[in-house]
């Protein structure tokens, strides 16, 4: 097999005894419907005899926004003892929001006096996944409960159950006329279900909150 030389800037480090930068700082878009600069990458070269992990969010700034190195991926070898690969580096992402359907059941409820009211029904309503970023090594962010109803004894439901609402007195909280006023206002106000967390990127994580309107 021929010998590889490679020939480096006067101004770039050696490749035996740093990462080299070999390639153009490459953005990425990885969220549909959003468009932000919150990830890029750049490919790298080094001897694979010296080559080391990089340090998880060992940081780097860009355009005066501080970037946490979150992934290494895609190594290649290039011959004459050398490889090269990219790596990743991210900032904490905007708050977004997308949309979906959701299956539901929907509480019953009887007004005051129980002159009028209905019964809990099964429905599939349109829903609002909103998801939130945060970067932590060791503590996470808190995590909410789905909606829940309470009745007059201190008891706790899930509202999206088949449970009933009441006014006072020995009414729920909340009541069914507050309830009756969410479904007038039409409003993705309901959380379905409890929030959950799950990794994006390196240690940068997304809280994942989903919400349905009144019916």
């Amino acid at each position: 097999m021929p010998s590889v030389t490679y020939y480096k800037t006067a101004s770039q480090p050696s490749f035996t005894a740093s990462a080299a930068t070999v390639g153009p700082l490459e953005w990425m878009m990885p969220f549909d419907g959003q468009i932000s600069k919150v990830l890029f990458r750049q490919r790298y070269q080094q001897d694979i005899d010296s080559w080391t992990a990089g340090t998880i969010d060992m940081a780097r700034s860009e355009g005066g926004v501080t970037y946490l190195l979150s992934k290494e991926d895609d190594f290649s070898q290039l011959g004459g003892g050398q490889q090269s690969w990219y790596r990743y580096f991210a900032a904490t992402a905007p708050t977004r929001s997308e949309y979906t359907s959701y299956s539901v059941i929907f509480p019953g409820y009887y007004l005051s006096g129980l002159t009028a009211g209905r019964e809990p029904f099964a429905s599939v309503a349109p829903a609002k996944i909103t998801y939130e970023y945060f970067h932590f090594t060791t503590t996470p962010p808190s995590l909410a409960n789905e909606a829940k109803v309470t009745d007059s004894e201190g008891n706790e439901t899930a509202l999206l159950s088949a449970t009933y609402l009441y006014d006072n007195p020995s009414g729920t909280t909340p009541s069914a006329a507050a309830y009756v006023a969410l479904v007038s206002a039409g409003t993705f106000s309901i959380t379905a279900e409890q929030q959950s967390l799950e990794r994006w990127i390196g240690n940068f994580y997304a809280r994942k909150t989903i919400y349905v309107p009144a019916k």
